[in-house]
């Protein structure tokens, strides 16, 4: 608006009003092209897309973008979203003098597809297969008289109205986030929230309705995007950290990018023989016995962790990804207490959230969060923590010692590495709580101490073949034998490296503690003493939490010594790594007056931790490397199988299926698994 020739400047309304609608063309745009991407025609060839997860017997050729095929091949398509539609499959022969004869035919869900008989020329020929409405799985099974080449493979599929609304939902929940979290923070921060929330609801639209559609990304593109991703959102909370709904949102999207592919995992190992329905006698016989009573699990006393198996069988029967989202909720809640803890013992907004998602998306909690028979570590962590919580209580009384007691109680009836819950305590009591608390704090720490005290007497009498038998020596956690000089100064880098300088899950599974290189174990050991010395430069809370973070492994790694079994510390390391969070926790406090400072520290972590947790998480999957072994072994031994209920042996027989229909088709001369 202009008065004559003088110009009125725009108020600040008026530029709020432009930048908001400049975000919500921003977020509209941006949710709506993702959708359309992810509801659009998938198209592998040798350079785009994963037609490795998509097909079996092709290989890379010598010509860019073209794969080699042997005499037998299968492609498929697991997981559709029911649409109608064609697969297509450009094939063509090697050579012009060697036409190939290919034939084959479909399997699908719904109905039988006609059958693949032509000659291969030279120039790719598209062979196109149509899918009705309702396929869900399909399984090209393709065989031919000589080597040929695929330059394509494709899916072809019409819009429906559920595919139509899946375009329609991320922008307009990207809209409605961007509309909630403007004027309560930074711009871009609303802007970020609306982003991410158009992403995620794309993101969920596929994996919980077209999974199979999934292959058009390129893994390891798709492994990036999710870790951008994670930094966003990392940077994006961190802005709003003195919000609640934003930390929790935060915590959850963690969870969610880094292990919600892993809800269709399936099962692993033990899961068969403890998904089952349990009777009330098995489960009071816990209570005062063996974790399983059946005997095929060695000799336990966690009867909570029995309890949520037959809560879980009770809710889901054999439909393995509902125990698998009771274990990623259970590590949301662990992460969620973590933050609680950190906030309770006077550490900044900030820096309380970045160390508990730090923690959060640390490898050592992949194995937790992605194996269903490890959840003992997170349930335990759950009571645990909160038992924590409850000692940070600033006022003294009968109810803040009771509680604080009951929940020791319930994390000691659920993992042995619960006895080193007095030792922590003690630790927070004398190293970060504030002092003027401790006189509260006297009768709760008496109280863990006593309970402690007489689970031990307890377990050692209930237990005691099990106890003289870890007593009497043998192989020990990552082959430590406390006989060995050399052991015990290797032992202190080879507990800190994993937390604050680690590695591919694979190798640090395969390696034992004598093989590592001493200057590898000393630049853990570094990284953390580097950490803490940083830390110390700033305010005395950072400082003091991080000194928490160095010791806490020591307390809680303890009981690990004693485990007669190889080196599993990315599995075992879940409550141990909690000490990842005090550090980075006090590195915060260190930079927090500077939040560009904070804001890059969260871009590297995530950048380091997320790829890590990533590939310890994908380990567990059918075709992961401990996947792969389980199924192996299991397949080998069928007296194991045969003391499975007839439920989970049919579970274990269609996991083998599933995992091994694509190989001995392509390759029949193989044993799989």
């Amino acid at each position: 608006m202009t008065v004559g020739t003088t110009p009125i400047p725009a108020g600040p309304g008026a530029r709020r009003r432009r930048g908001l609608i400049a975000a919500a063309v921003l977020v509209a745009v941006f949710g709506l092209a993702l959708a359309i991407v992810a509801t659009s025609d998938v198209r592998l060839t040798g350079e785009g897309g994963d037609w490795r997860a998509a097909s079996e017997g092709l290989h890379r050729s010598g010509q860019p973008g073209v794969l080699a095929a042997g005499r037998r091949v299968i492609v498929h398509f697991h997981g559709l979203d029911g649409r109608p539609g064609i697969l297509v499959l450009a094939a063509s022969s090697r050579r012009a003098d060697g036409p190939v004869h290919l034939v084959g035919g479909v399997d699908a869900t719904t109905a039988t597809s006609p059958s693949v008989d032509v000659v291969l020329p030279v120039a790719p020929l598209p062979l196109t297969i149509p899918l009705p409405a309702g396929t869900r799985d399909v399984d090209l099974r393709l065989e031919a008289s000589g080597l040929f080449r695929v330059s394509e493979i494709g899916l072809r599929r019409a819009l429906d109205a559920r595919s139509v609304l899946a375009r329609v939902v991320p922008a307009a929940l990207g809209l409605a986030v961007l509309a909630a979290a403007w004027g309560r923070g930074p711009a871009w921060a609303a802007t970020a929230w609306g982003l991410l929330a158009a992403a995620g609801a794309a993101c969920v639209w596929v994996f919980a309705f077209d999974p199979g559609s999934a292959v058009r990304f390129d893994p390891d593109v798709l492994d990036l995007v999710r870790v951008a991703a994670l930094a966003a959102l990392w940077v994006a909370a961190l802005a709003r950290a003195d919000s609640r709904p934003a930390c929790a949102a935060a915590i959850v999207g963690t969870v969610a990018l880094l292990h919600l592919p892993t809800v269709r995992y399936g099962f692993y190992q033990d899961d068969f023989a403890l998904a089952r329905g349990w009777s009330w006698s098995e489960l009071a016989r816990t209570l005062h016995g063996e974790f399983d009573p059946s005997g095929m699990i060695p000799a336990y006393y966690r009867p909570l962790v029995r309890l949520s198996w037959a809560v879980d069988h009770a809710l889901w029967g054999a439909q393995t990804a509902g125990y698998h989202v009771t274990n990623l909720c259970l590590h949301t809640a662990a992460g969620l207490l973590v933050w609680t803890l950190l906030r309770r013992a006077a550490l900044g907004a900030a820096a309380a959230l970045l160390g508990a998602l730090a923690w959060v998306a640390h490898p050592l909690s992949a194995s937790t969060a992605t194996w269903v028979s490890a959840r003992g570590d997170s349930l335990m962590a759950v009571f645990y923590l909160s038992a924590l919580i409850a000692l940070c209580a600033p006022r003294s009384g009968l109810r803040a010692s009771l509680v604080a007691g009951g929940l020791a109680l319930l994390a000691l009836g659920t993992k042995e590495m619960a006895v080193s819950l007095p030792a922590v305590a003690f630790l927070l009591d004398r190293v970060l709580l504030p002092r003027d608390g401790r006189k509260a704090r006297q009768g709760r720490l008496r109280l863990l101490a006593a309970l402690t005290a007489a689970y031990l007497a307890l377990y050692a009498a209930a237990f005691a073949g099990k106890v003289a038998a870890r007593a009497a020596g043998g192989p020990r956690w990552a082959g430590f034998d406390p006989r060995a000089a050399g052991d015990w100064l290797g032992l202190l880098p080879a507990l800190f490296t994993p937390l604050f300088l680690p590695g591919r899950y694979e190798t640090w599974w395969l390696t034992p503690l004598r093989a590592w290189p001493m200057a590898y174990l000393a630049a853990g050991l570094g990284v953390a003493i580097l950490a803490w010395w940083v830390a110390s430069r700033g305010p005395e809370v950072g400082g003091r939490s991080a000194t928490v973070g160095l010791i806490w492994p020591l307390a809680t790694a303890l009981p690990l010594l004693g485990l007669a079994s190889t080196l599993d510390f990315y599995r075992l390391g879940y409550l141990v790594a909690v000490a990842v969070a005090f550090v980075v926790a006090g590195l915060a406090v260190r930079f927090e007056g500077r939040r560009p400072v904070v804001a890059v520290l969260a871009v590297g972590l995530a950048a380091a931790l997320g790829p890590l947790s990533i590939d310890a998480a994908r380990a567990w999957a059918d075709d992961g490397f401990r996947g792969r072994a389980s199924l192996r072994w299991k397949a080998a031994e069928p007296s194991w199988v045969a003391q499975l209920t007839p439920e989970m042996a049919g579970v274990f027989t269609e996991t083998v299926a599933r995992h091994c229909h694509a190989l001995v088709w392509a390759y029949p001369d193989e044993r799989c698994p």
